[in-house]
């Protein structure tokens, strides 16, 4: 593996690996190897725990992916792995899939194994949970908590988080988690900022006389949709999501980290792309957007998902998000008829 750091001049970053890490395993304490890779020697260690399905040796065949884990290994001792049931870990049976606690201590396992005290813990997606809970559960061997594009709950409905916290301990009983004072301190500490990805409603409600005070409606066959058939359209919960943040929980900063849609983007006769629905989208998005800020809400930035077309996690090359086209064979880029309308809408700060 060839590795390389800074030159001469601070300003180049030369590459850091020439050829995929060499993959190892950690034995974890119920006898499962879990897959990993280190590379990178910077000054503090970094674990990545990636979401869903990974493969930590055919992702490095992936060239946007590899750089992106070439930039991490730059400036840390970049650490891998492929969670048990995925990858090149061992599988598990069906009648004993891991809770997520288990899941949690492949990190320990593989922290262990690579001999790293402390890190930064990297959680993205699905990764997220289980590098909260490692977190919470090894803070001394924590150095950061980094998290992107995720929650804390991945179920469909967590009913466990909209109900009364004495309710919720009520209903639980034995099963209830238990925490320490310091513990409730460490986890109500301040947060400089949250980020949240907003694409569709969830749901629809109406008021109900019947616990929890509403209830749910189905969404109507014809309701409009953008090219995803899961991309319900309604440019309101551009409103409404950082609203709720504000109202509920009393964010005082807050950033859109993904809002965007795909299109079914081509070029046309003369070179250029039409993406009409999209600059559609975006108009409607943001002027609820503008509605809230309007309104006092505190939104300090928007993130575009995405600035070009790209390998998308569960679509691949399949879906176009970005106001840019690419062409995959040749790498060309084109920009599209968006990505003119979102450069006059960020020149002006205004929806145009």
């Amino acid at each position: 593996m060839g590795r390389s750091r800074r030159d001469d001049r601070s300003d180049v970053i030369r590459p850091v690996v020439s050829s995929p890490p060499e993959t190892r395993y950690a034995r974890t304490a119920d006898g499962v190897h879990v897959a990993y890779q280190v590379v990178g020697d910077g000054p503090v260690d970094m674990v990545f725990v990636m979401g869903w399905v990974t493969n930590i040796e055919a992702m490095w065949d992936e060239p946007n992916f590899a750089r992106f884990l070439d930039r991490l290994a730059s400036f840390s001792r970049l650490i891998l792995f492929d969670k048990r049931g995925v990858g090149l870990s061992d599988r598990v049976p069906d009648d004993r899939l891991p809770d997520l606690e288990t899941r949690m201590d492949d990190v320990r396992a593989v922290m262990d194994a690579v001999g790293s005290e402390r890190a930064v813990v990297f959680g993205v997606s699905e990764g997220g949970p289980m590098s909260i809970v490692f977190g919470a559960t090894y803070p001394e061997r924590t150095i950061a908590l980094v998290l992107y594009g995720t929650v804390a709950d991945f179920t469909a409905r967590a009913p466990d988080y909209k109900e009364d916290p004495d309710a919720y301990l009520a209903r639980t009983g034995a099963d209830a988690p238990t925490f320490t004072v310091d513990e409730l301190k460490t986890i109500a500490s301040p947060l400089d900022f949250v980020g949240i990805n907003v694409y569709r409603p969830n749901a629809y409600v109406e008021p109900s006389g019947d616990a929890p005070g509403y209830r749910e409606i189905p969404f109507n066959a014809s309701h409009p949709k953008m090219l995803s058939s899961w991309h319900v359209f309604d440019p309101e919960c551009l409103y409404w999501a950082p609203r709720h943040l504000q109202s509920i929980w009393g964010v005082k900063s807050i950033f859109i980290t993904e809002n965007g849609c795909a299109a079914s983007d081509v070029l046309a006769s003369d070179g250029r792309v039409y993406d009409s629905d999209r600059l559609m989208f975006l108009r409607a998005y943001l002027t609820q957007l503008q509605r809230a800020t309007s309104e006092g809400v505190p939104v300090h930035g928007y993130f575009l998902w995405s600035a070009q077309d790209n390998f998308e996690w569960g679509s691949g090359y399949g879906d176009r998000f970005g106001i840019v086209y690419v062409d995959f064979a040749t790498q060309k880029r084109t920009p599209k008829l968006s990505a003119q309308w979102f450069r006059e809408a960020a020149r002006r700060n205004a929806v145009v």
